[in-house]
């Protein structure tokens, strides 16, 4: 049986399997109900912070990350861009770029990213109810 990595289970003939490393590993119940409750609690993520797959630090442009970072952030840029969510750690422990920082930092983001897109609206003060300038 196939099993790509990631947080789903696979199952086969009543058994739940996992991708851990370069094998597959079966899950016994709890193990099932774990993965289920961390798979759900990752919908409550927003969007710009989930992990693009295949990424890392090197995805990013330098030119477009370093005027973001502080001084601090920029004595320690993986350090300075986890804290902006730009990165993150998967759930293997490997950093890796989040939507927002493909999207903000990768000089081509349509080639992680096809389908998304950046939408901003200008209003006149500090709220909605200020009156929409520019969208």
């Amino acid at each position: 049986m196939d099993v790509p990595r990631g947080d789903a289970v696979h199952e086969r003939h009543g058994r739940a399997f996992i991708r851990v490393g370069a094998s597959k590993r079966r899950l016994d119940a709890d193990e099932r109900l774990r993965l289920g409750q961390r798979r759900a609690q990752s919908r409550y993520l927003w969007f710009d912070q989930q992990i693009v797959p295949r990424t890392g630090f090197e995805t990013l442009s330098e030119r477009l990350w370093e005027p973001l970072l502080s001084v601090a952030g920029a004595a320690d840029p993986r350090r300075g861009l986890m804290h902006l969510n730009l990165l993150a750690q998967d759930d293997a422990g490997v950093v890796r770029a989040t939507v927002a920082g493909v999207l903000l930092c990768a000089q081509a983001p349509k080639d992680w990213l096809p389908q998304a897109a950046i939408t901003a609206t200008q209003y006149r003060g500090d709220d909605r109810a200020s009156g929409q300038l520019d969208a």
